[in-house]
């Protein structure tokens, strides 16, 4: 597989990891990422990664500041409330 297929796995797969909540594995894919592109000269990539790494600070930051309830959301309808409860109570 070509180094700049690898590289954008690991870059997606860092940038999934981050939006859900999940700081170290994101931090850890985008390091991987950073390092196999330096190592193939691809510095495009390099500069993105980089950008989106130091972002990734912030994002923890915001995501941690946000009130436990500041997700949920009201549905107007009785039937949809009562399927995402259902949802819910599976999950826990």
């Amino acid at each position: 597989m070509p180094a700049s297929m690898r590289v954008d796995f690991h870059l997606k797969s860092g940038i999934g990891r981050g939006r859900f909540g999940q700081f170290d594995r994101a931090d850890k894919l985008l390091g991987a990422a950073l390092a196999m592109a330096e190592e193939g000269g691809l510095h495009e990539f390099a500069f993105r990664i980089e950008r989106i790494r130091n972002g990734l600070h912030d994002c923890r930051e915001e995501c941690e500041a946000l009130p436990q309830g500041a997700a949920e959301q009201e549905f107007p309808s009785e039937s949809v409330r009562e399927v995402s409860a259902a949802l819910e109570h599976l999950g826990t």
